[in-house]
């Protein structure tokens, strides 16, 4: 089992130490700023299921204006997740909502109540139900570590895109 006592009791630690911290992109200053994608990495990092990584470069605009599933896939790719059903999440589980065409924005499932760095704002916590019609998808985390570091993805991801160009 990942989430073990423990393991939620740091998560909760450090849900509380980013609540507040207001929307940035690329950035993850506890207070200062911080964005969706690095909340749930602070958040899995914090509670010891990923190691510490660097976070590679991405365009904060990339999805707005196309389909994207670059969240969705990088879960799916990099973490030992599995999907799971939307409509009962448990703690520890990533969701991953559409906003509009594309999936551009992720948080983390407290089991009825969903923590994320919404944007224009700050980190909140909130009512699971009220933001499921937006969730897209949820992946339930089934061991530690990475597949794949997010890193070598996002090398892989370049190199594959080189090859196309």
């Amino acid at each position: 089992m990942i989430w073990t006592p423990e393991r939620q009791a740091l998560a909760l630690v450090s849900v509380e130490k980013w609540r507040g911290t207001p929307h940035r992109d690329r950035m993850a200053v506890a207070g200062v700023g911080i964005d969706c994608i690095h909340f749930v990495a602070a958040v899995l990092t914090e509670s010891g299921v990923i190691p510490m990584f660097r976070f590679p470069g991405y365009n904060p605009s990339e999805g707005l204006h196309e389909r994207s599933e670059r969240i969705a896939s990088g879960f799916a790719r990099c973490l030992h997740a599995a999907e799971a059903d939307k409509t009962a999440p448990m703690f520890g589980d990533l969701a991953v909502f559409k906003t509009g065409r594309a999936s551009g924005h992720c948080g983390f499932v407290l089991g009825d109540t969903l923590a994320h760095a919404l944007a224009h704002q700050s980190v909140i916590v909130s009512n699971y139900r009220i933001w499921r019609p937006a969730v897209h998808r949820i992946f339930r985390i089934e061991a530690t570590g990475f597949r794949v570091t997010p890193s070598d993805l996002w090398r892989d991801l370049q190199d594959s895109s080189a090859v196309r160009s």
